[in-house]
């Protein structure tokens, strides 16, 4: 079972064995929550830091700005953050989430922004059917950039990746499909 002590110890050989970061899930069938093991493994460790998975229906992006703020802040280098826009209906039903996926990818979008936004460390007021909000700041803000990563084969996937994301991320695939789907994201940017 992936106890506390078993997740750290996998962080700590990774670094040993030269990896910066490693990517958790976000899924229904995972045993732990994604945020909350990966900010006690990253107290517990010194090595590696993590690609944490989130899902943008879950959380409101000023809060998750604030809470990405901290983590970044408390283990400085550590924290990359996925951003998983769904899965399958069956699995996004789980979570409550019965967007398409047109209004998912339009939600990704804009919670990437205002995260973005809000890291700038100013107040934001934003008006949206989905985020209304006023006077929101984060402070202190990240010391250093977050990278975000987001991967997807669609077109609003890439389109959003070009437009708001640091990593586009791939999934292991022939070499054929790599390139093919490198490809056409290169045509997004």
């Amino acid at each position: 079972r992936p106890t506390l002590p078993y997740i750290a110890s996998l962080v700590e050989t990774a670094a040993e064995m030269g990896f910066s970061s490693l990517l958790t899930a976000t899924n229904f069938h995972a045993e732990h929550e994604a945020w909350t093991a990966s900010i006690a493994t990253l107290a517990r460790t010194q090595g590696a830091g993590l690609l944490i998975a989130v899902r943008p229906g879950m959380f409101h992006p000023a809060l998750f700005a604030k809470m990405v703020a901290t983590a970044a802040n408390l283990f400085p280098g550590r924290v990359r953050i996925n951003v998983v826009t769904g899965s399958n209906p069956a699995e996004n039903a789980m979570y409550g989430d019965m967007e398409s996926h047109a209004e998912r990818y339009a939600r990704t979008r804009e919670f990437i922004a205002i995260m973005r936004e809000l890291w700038l460390g100013e107040p934001v007021d934003h008006d949206s059917p989905l985020y209304p909000f006023r006077g929101a700041i984060v402070n202190p803000v990240p010391p250093e950039p977050v990278p975000i990563y987001l991967g997807g084969h669609s077109d609003d996937a890439q389109r959003i990746a070009a437009e708001l994301a640091d990593v586009y991320l791939v999934w292991g695939d022939t070499l054929d499909g790599i390139r093919t789907r490198l490809t056409t994201m290169r045509g997004h940017e």
